[in-house]
């Protein structure tokens, strides 16, 4: 009942946007024009050095709990290649959402440790621990947030973009702020609001950044590899590890900037 409730709230706010969108061009604040959002070349820049200080820590985090996942994950595979008797697919639903489970506390965690002021030590179980009570609000607006951009994929494709740009700070503020998955849909929204194409114009540059990652990552598999295929899954599940890590970091740089932005519009 608490997520159709959400639901519901949700396509309140979407009609309210819709109908009161103003256009990026003429959106400034009382003392003018809307701040410049951080250059996405400062941006990567910034990212990595935020990266170079925090890795380890972020390893550990993601390791502590998406570890069990991905054992979790594998096991629903296994579930689904055995057959789909009806104990099987109870089970492997159960799995599926126990690994959800895990993934958001790791990413939540992984969040809370990139807010904290630079300098401040935080141990891997102090994250988590320090996370625990926003788990299910990251698993509410990870759901809200995919139904709202699937449905407006439906609706032609390019209302799903709309949308996926509105809403993708929600899983940021949904932990860093503290706010209901609800709340942090509206909040990514007004934040985002003057800033639609700078803010698709900086995941366009990390999205293809990651595309020329993963093919030097399938160049460096193969040809350091020596012809073992454990090897080279190795070597390309480190590259991807270290390259979501990085995006993360990326992803939140985002986000500040953006909730910056908004501090000195409002």
């Amino acid at each position: 009942m608490g997520l159709l409730y959400d639901i519901i709230q949700v396509l309140s706010v979407l009609t309210y946007s819709m109908e009161n969108h103003t256009p990026e061009a003429v959106v400034v604040s009382e003392e003018g024009a809307l701040m410049k959002l951080t250059s996405p070349k400062q941006l990567l820049i910034e990212s990595f050095a935020t990266f170079k200080k925090t890795w380890k820590l972020l390893v550990r985090i993601g390791v502590l709990v998406a570890g069990p996942a991905f054992l979790l994950a594998a096991m629903v595979m296994g579930i689904a290649l055995a057959g789909y008797s009806v104990v099987a697919m109870i089970l492997g639903f159960v799995l599926i959402l126990t690994a959800v489970y895990f993934f958001s506390w790791a990413y939540a965690a992984v969040l809370y440790a990139l807010s904290l002021p630079e300098g401040q030590a935080v141990r891997a179980r102090d994250a988590y621990k320090q996370t625990a009570q926003r788990v299910w609000p990251m698993v509410g607006v990870s759901i809200l947030t995919s139904l709202i951009v699937m449905g407006g994929i439906l609706l032609l494709i390019i209302p799903g973009i709309i949308f996926s740009v509105w809403y993708g700070m929600s899983r940021y503020i949904v932990v860093t702020e503290g706010l209901s998955p609800v709340e942090s849909l509206k909040r990514s929204r007004a934040y985002v609001d003057g800033y639609f194409w700078p803010v698709i114009i900086r995941f366009l540059v990390i999205i293809a950044l990651g595309i020329a990652v993963g093919f030097v990552s399938e160049i460096i598999s193969v040809t350091v590899a020596f012809g073992s295929t454990i090897i080279a899954d190795i070597i390309s599940m480190a590259i991807s590890i270290v390259w979501s890590i990085y995006s993360m970091v990326y992803g939140y740089k985002v986000y500040v900037a953006l909730k910056e932005a908004y501090a000195k519009k409002a």
